[in-house]
């Protein structure tokens, strides 16, 4: 909610009472239309200066019922308004709103940098780092609450500094709201080390989770920060060869919001950058913004195909070796005689392309025809767990 300075002196001052006498009012009256004149402006006219409006304008402002330039001429006269080369201007505004401006101002620089945050990754590595568990007092946030004091939210711990991993910190709306603009110090608050305080450990369904109520590995945190039940180990190999490693971004593992069960994180942007490299370089279309929609696909097969692969599937060295059969198969980079080539989506958007890419079904063109044609006609996005087993069952797999 918007406010401004109202100092008592107004009501005494020269100014005002000279205001008063040139409209023929009373000096309360005078008080209230210059209000109006200084709430409008905290809208329309945030830097005082009034060169874009007009005496009507400004008679509106201020709920003036009377002759508009007559008004104007009053409020030149007693000072609350200045004539300047550009216009008129709120006499002294600064002094009036000048704390709400630079707040305002605060406020949108800080709008900025945690976009910058969320694009660049870091309120990733916030979380990964102190999952769901606030930096103050210990407590486990929900995620989805969004206005009790046991939401989660982040909290920068110079309030001056700038939002990077170093300065944000995962917090509940409570001691959010009692730290206020303070470093913890200067509000009496300590500040806790990461991964040292108790996870809710019990794994629950989710229903964000892709509907088949099948939960993600569970890992209990200790009070000293060690795993008592680590995740199983990885099955199945990499599509070209060798030992999965982990992904350059975003390839921790924090615990879910609710339950404290390991959510894997998916280095998108990563992902990105490897079609790119590895199928944009080679002439097929490159992915020039990985949007929304782009993330929550990927993410979804991450999902799904962990299920048959392992968890090798969230690093970016496995879909690195899926983009080099990409761009080893002749059918996906064109040959196929109907001008359909590859594309990021086509690749995302259905796991059983992926399947079928790892199978060999694309690599040669004819046989790729045949395994394009039942991927796009017999499973299409949206099939749950058993139309998926079924259809292998019946002999979807092959050609």
């Amino acid at each position: 909610m918007a406010w401004i300075e109202s100092h008592q002196s107004l009501k005494d001052h020269p100014k005002t009472r000279r205001l008063a006498r040139r409209l023929g009012i009373s000096v309360p009256a005078a008080i209230g239309h210059l209000h109006c004149l200084w709430w409008w402006a905290l809208e329309y006219a945030q830097d005082g200066s009034l060169a874009q409006y007009d005496a009507d304008d400004i008679a509106d402002a201020m709920m003036w019922d009377g002759d508009s330039q007559q008004l104007v001429q009053a409020l030149v006269h007693a000072g609350f308004l200045d004539e300047t080369g550009d216009g008129l201007r709120i006499h002294d505004w600064r002094d009036y709103a000048g704390r709400l401006i630079e707040q305002r101002e605060r406020a949108a620089a800080r709008k900025r940098e945690m976009r910058q945050a969320y694009e660049d990754g870091v309120i990733d590595q916030v979380r990964a780092r102190d999952g769901s568990i606030c930096r103050y007092c210990g407590k486990t946030v929900n995620w989805k609450d969004r206005r009790g004091p046991d939401g989660g939210t982040y909290d920068h711990i110079d309030p001056n500094g700038p939002s990077t991993v170093d300065n944000l910190v995962v917090c509940c709306r409570s001691c959010h709201s009692r730290k206020g603009a303070r470093t913890p110090q200067e509000a009496g608050m300590r500040l806790l080390p990461p991964g040292k305080h108790q996870v809710r450990s019990r794994s629950v369904p989710d229903p964000n989770q892709n509907g088949t109520g099948t939960n993600l590995p569970t890992v209990t945190v200790t009070q000293t920060g060690e795993e008592n039940n680590p995740p199983p180990p990885l099955r199945g190999a990499s599509p070209h060869g060798g030992d999965a490693r982990p992904a350059d971004r975003g390839a921790t593992n924090p615990p879910d919001e609710q339950s404290g069960r390991v959510r894997r994180m998916i280095p998108h942007e990563a992902i990105k950058d490897a079609w790119n490299e590895i199928c944009g370089a080679a002439g097929l279309p490159r992915v020039q913004v990985l949007s929304a929609k782009r993330r929550q696909y990927l993410t979804a097969r991450c999902t799904e195909l962990a299920r048959y692969f392992g968890e090798q599937v969230y690093t970016v060295d496995w879909w690195r070796g899926v983009f080099h059969r990409v761009r080893g198969s002749p059918f996906c980079m064109g040959a196929g005689g109907r001008g359909w080539r590859a594309t990021f989506d086509w690749l995302i958007e259905r796991r059983e392309a992926v399947v079928r890419l790892i199978e060999g079904h694309y690599d040669r063109v004819a046989d790729a025809q045949t395994a394009f044609e039942r991927t796009r006609e017999q499973f299409q996005p949206g099939r749950t767990d058993e139309d998926f087993a079924g259809w292998r069952k019946r002999g979807g797999g092959s050609t």
